[in-house]
């Protein structure tokens, strides 16, 4: 910069104008000197010095950043470890302490259980408890359990009682039961000897005698004496039926029906008989010949014995029929026929569906136990005045049969009465 002096320098105003030229000189320099310093470009100078700081500065927060968040990353890795671990540790205590107090609740349950069984095995042993525990419950169920088996006990030792003497009685009944049979067969042979002889009598006294007035006293005397034998005949059939045991053999129910018949044919004079036999299968039957003789001849005879005198033809029909496990028979007749009042009582031991029957009330009774002692089954429908009908269902007596009836006590499903 040039300046020029026009006037005397030496002036006053020269002198202000040279000092502030001075003065401006000078701040101009150091305001260079500062600009110098500052630096003109940020590649000198302060700024140079500030860029350079704030780059540092940059780098070392970034580098801070990278570190802070792979610790971050770290302490999260590590977090999921620590919280695995944890439930882990919190499932282990958990089953831990579930078993301990699972123990603890059922160790007593165990002893319970424990001694049930030992009761189960052996009812007639004392059982002795000895639990501990603070379940209430349990503690009175064991003890509850403990009285039981003493009552349990107690009732076994009455029952062993009772059983001995109930065997005893049995024993005493079964000497009674023999001795009671000798007794009947004893008795049915000294009665049965005097009454043929009074027969015989009687017989011999009418065919001398020849007198008509008198010989309706001697029918009467006749048809008491052969009903007094029907009676001991009777009571003999339920004696044997009772004590004798079953003997299976192939029976042909075709030829004992038929002999039967032929034994009832000419039971009376008048009667007119249309008798009529129906097969389906084999007339072959495995069962008991001595009681379904009895069977067939009580059911058979009633039918000729209870016959309606206003009809002129007695029509007896008979069925045989084979079932799978045995064989159906039936009989139906047109007699009289029963009342139904008097259906359900006629198996009855000792009844009579009337005053004027002819029977001991003894027949259909050891129909009905000889049935059952087989293993059968009976149905009878009838109407008064048309006739009646009886369905017998017999089965196949093989050993099984034989064993399971042994075993209920020779019991069978009974009898049916159809009105």
């Amino acid at each position: 910069m040039i300046f020029v002096a026009t006037q005397d320098q030496d002036s006053p105003r020269n002198k202000a104008i040279s000092q502030l030229v001075s003065s401006y000189r000078k701040t101009f320099n150091e305001l260079v000197i500062t600009e110098l310093e500052l630096g003109l470009e940020t590649q000198s100078g302060l700024k140079k010095q500030l860029n350079e700081s704030a780059s540092f500065v940059n780098d070392e927060f970034n580098r801070l950043s990278v570190i802070s968040t792979g610790m971050a990353n770290d302490l999260q890795h590590k977090s999921y470890w620590v919280y695995a671990i944890m439930v882990f540790v919190t499932i282990g205590l958990s089953l831990v302490l579930s078993y301990v107090m699972a123990h603890m609740m059922t160790k007593p349950i165990t002893k319970l259980v424990r001694g049930m069984n030992s009761f189960m095995q052996r009812p007639d042993k004392e059982v002795e408890l000895h639990i501990t525990t603070k379940t209430e419950e349990l503690v009175s169920l064991a003890s509850t359990f403990v009285v039981l088996t003493q009552k349990v006990n107690e009732q076994f030792k009455e029952i062993d009682d009772k059983s001995q003497l109930t065997q005893r009685q049995n024993n005493e009944l079964i000497k009674v039961n023999a001795e009671l049979d000798r007794f009947v067969y004893s008795v049915a042979h000294d009665l049965r000897s005097p009454l043929t002889s009074l027969l015989g009598l009687v017989n011999l006294v009418k065919l001398e005698l020849q007198n008509p007035s008198v010989n309706h006293y001697f029918e009467m005397m006749t048809k008491s004496i052969h009903k007094l034998d029907g009676f001991i005949k009777d009571i003999v059939s339920y004696s044997k039926n009772s004590r004798l045991e079953l003997q299976p053999e192939e029976l042909n129910m075709e030829e004992m029906v038929n002999s039967v018949i032929e034994a009832n044919r000419y039971i009376n004079s008048e009667l007119k008989l249309d008798y009529r036999l129906k097969k389906n299968g084999s007339p072959m039957l495995l069962s008991d010949r001595r009681r379904v003789e009895t069977i067939l001849s009580n059911l058979i005879t009633n039918a000729f014995r209870y016959w309606d005198a206003e009809k002129t033809v007695l029509n007896l029909s008979i069925g045989l029929a084979q079932a799978p496990q045995g064989m159906e028979i039936s009989i139906a007749d047109n007699g009289i026929g029963i009342a139904n009042h008097h259906l359900d009582k006629i198996f009855k031991m000792f009844y009579r569906a009337s005053e004027n029957s002819q029977g001991t009330g003894l027949g259909l009774f050891i129909v009905k136990e000889a049935v059952e002692k087989i293993g059968g089954e009976i149905e009878v429908s009838s109407k008064l005045g048309v006739g009646t009908r009886f369905i017998l269902r017999l089965p196949t007596l093989d050993q099984e049969r034989i064993e399971t009836l042994k075993l209920i006590g020779q019991q069978s499903p009974g009898l049916t009465v159809l009105v």
